[in-house]
């Protein structure tokens, strides 16, 4: 007996057939991704929650201190000050100005005299408009306004030189509590003096 292997045909169709059913698979796959691409964004994806993470009883955790209240000083005090300056507001009045000058009506001149030293090894340089300023109780800044009769303390200090002078602000006649700012160094903390009239 002869065995007869089966004859296999080769039919163009069924191939084709399975050929389309991949394209179609391909095609949809295309258009969910692309379907996807462009929903992504236009919706946003909703921000997910931060997590914060929870120490453990092996990890340290810093505990944040309160920021300490500014302390405000007296007039008289002799104040050292980030061992480069020693600053003494030494006295507070008011004037009705000069012959150049005169306050605006129901203004008047706080004038605030200032005794300072270096007591650094090196010489230091004042600057009564950049470093001193003035404030009332709620916060209203009242800029310089130097009188002739009254010389304000500016210059070059050698280390021990000393220096006097008058800072004088324009301020409402009707307020009486001011805050007086000394920054000594850029960015730093002012030294605050609370300055009745």
């Amino acid at each position: 007996m002869l065995h007869r292997s089966p004859k296999v045909r080769f039919s163009p169709s069924s191939s084709l057939k399975k050929g389309r059913h991949w394209l179609w698979i391909t095609a949809l796959i295309i258009v969910f991704f692309v379907g996807y691409t462009v929903g992504s964004n236009i919706h946003p994806a909703s921000p997910t929650p931060a997590i914060t993470p929870t120490p453990t009883a092996t990890q340290p955790v810093a505990t944040p201190t309160p920021s300490e209240p500014a302390v405000h000083y007296k007039v008289g005090q002799k104040l050292q000050i980030n061992g480069v300056w020693q600053v003494t507001v030494t006295a507070v009045h008011t004037s009705a100005g000069d012959q150049n000058a005169k306050p605006k009506p129901g203004n008047t001149f706080l004038l605030i005299d200032i005794e300072m030293k270096n007591i650094s090894s090196q010489p230091q340089t004042v600057s009564s408009l950049s470093q001193y300023t003035l404030h009332d109780t709620v916060g209203q800044t009242y800029p310089p306004t130097p009188l002739s009769s009254a010389p304000t303390p500016d210059g070059t200090l050698q280390a021990g030189a000393q220096l006097k002078g008058t800072l004088t602000y324009e301020v409402p006649a009707t307020i009486h509590a001011y805050i007086l700012g000394f920054l000594p160094i850029e960015d730093g903390q002012p030294v605050l003096w609370d300055i009745q009239d």
